[in-house]
C-alpha cells in the first residue's frame, strides 16, 4: 500500500486510491447541466444537474445497472420553488434508510435550494444526502 505524504492539502496519510471526501468532491465537480423541462436523467453517467424549469419538472430515472453503474453519483439542485419529482420504474429503486424499501418517487419541497445526491449500487439508488426532499411509493 502506498501512502501519500502529509502536508498541505493532505493532512493525514491516506492510502492511494482511497475514496475520500476529496475524491467525492472531485467526482461531483464540474459544470451543472440545466434541467429546463420534464424528462429523463441518464442513469449511467455521473453528473450535476440544476433545475431551472419554470414549472414542476417531472423527471424519470431508470434503475442503475447492477455492477456496471455501481458508484455513479447524481446531484440535483432546484433553483425554482416547485415540487419537482424524480420517478423510478419500480418499488425500491430509491432507498434512504428512513422509509420503506418500496419507494419510487422523490419529491422536492417547493423551495429554492432543495437538493439530493444519489449513488448507484447493485441496481438501487441510495440517497447520499438530501435537503428538502422526501420519498414515497
Amino acid at each position: 500500500m502506498t501512502l501519500l505524504p502529509t502536508g498541505p492539502g493532505n493532512q493525514v496519510n491516506t492510502p492511494t486510491g482511497a475514496f475520500t471526501d476529496r475524491a467525492v468532491a472531485s467526482l461531483l465537480a464540474g459544470p451543472y447541466v440545466p434541467i429546463t423541462a420534464s424528462g429523463a436523467i441518464n442513469p449511467h453517467l455521473p453528473g450535476k444537474y440544476v433545475i431551472t424549469d419554470a414549472g414542476v419538472a417531472a423527471m424519470t430515472l431508470a434503475a442503475p445497472t447492477v455492477g456496471a453503474d455501481d458508484g455513479v453519483l447524481i446531484e440535483i439542485l432546484s433553483l425554482t420553488a416547485y415540487a419537482h419529482t424524480i420517478t423510478t420504474p419500480a418499488a425500491g429503486d430509491i432507498r434512504d434508510g428512513n422509509t420503506s424499501d418500496h419507494d419510487t418517487v422523490m419529491t422536492f419541497n417547493a423551495h429554492i435550494g432543495a437538493l439530493c445526491i444519489l449513488e448507484a449500487y447493485q441496481g438501487v439508488w441510495y440517497v447520499r444526502a438530501e435537503v428538502g426532499c422526501s420519498l414515497s411509493s
